[in-house]
């Protein structure tokens, strides 16, 4: 009962994607501000800006991260057969994918090694059609070494950051480097989704992967962004293109 409470908690004071964008950009206007100027005056009030910001950006990011911990550390996948649709698929994208892990009280998928692990809400959403569809953009992100291109994005920006803002105190760093990689890797994580969701329209066709968008998605969220993913409305029109 407590846990449902504190879900519903966090979903009332729930910060929403802009909002959560602009709290980035004060955070980060205030690192910049405090470490560009050795005047008090400026250094007392960036302090005062990061101090509240940060605060924020704890509210706005906390929950997020500790549910995602929970999942790892917490909860146990139940291995299931492997639909051979989806292994066909995998061999066909050039992956050996052998066995499939559900996890409980979750919607999403993700694919490791040679095992993929479905949410059991995303099985209580979808068909099988369209979860071949999802893994099938799951595979394009492996198959595209997208982990990689995020990796060669993010390193060369936080080594700058780093040399740039060596003299901060190190939780000032820390919060400013966090709040710059959320903003920065925006446009990438944008960008590696279309080509997923492009890859995995060449495998199983795009009115697959436009149901399995449909199914998954509140209509009432079509338009909404994540710092992760375009909104849903945006990767429907990529498609649309093709």
């Amino acid at each position: 009962m407590r846990g449902e409470q504190l879900k519903a908690f966090w979903k009332q004071i729930k910060i929403g994607f802009w909002k959560r964008l602009i709290v980035c950009f004060a955070l980060i206007f205030s690192v910049t501000l405090f470490n560009a100027f050795g005047y008090p005056i400026v250094k007392l009030a960036a302090t005062i800006g990061m101090l509240i910001t940060a605060e924020l950006l704890v509210l706005c990011y906390f929950p997020f991260y500790v549910n995602q911990i929970g999942l790892i550390f917490r909860t146990k996948a139940t291995e299931r057969p492997l639909p051979d649709e989806i292994a066909a698929l995998s061999r066909e994208m050039g992956l050996k994918i052998r066995k499939m892990k559900t996890i409980p009280k979750m919607c999403n998928a993700y694919a490791r090694g040679n095992q993929v692990f479905v949410g059991e809400e995303l099985l209580n959403k979808l068909d099988l059609a369209q979860l071949k569809a999802v893994l099938a953009h799951e595979f394009g992100h492996i198959k595209g070494k997208h982990m990689t291109i995020q990796l060669l994005y993010m390193l060369p920006i936080a080594a700058y950051l780093s040399l740039n803002w060596h003299n901060l105190p190190p939780i000032m760093l820390n919060l400013g480097l966090f709040a710059y990689m959320i903003v920065a890797m925006i446009p990438i994580q944008w960008e590696l989704e279309r080509r997923a969701d492009l890859t995995a329209a060449k495998y199983v066709g795009k009115e697959a992967i436009k149901s399995a968008l449909l199914a998954i998605e509140d209509k009432d969220k079509l338009n909404e962004p994540s710092e992760t993913h375009p909104p849903t409305s945006k990767r429907l029109k990529w498609l649309d293109k093709e």
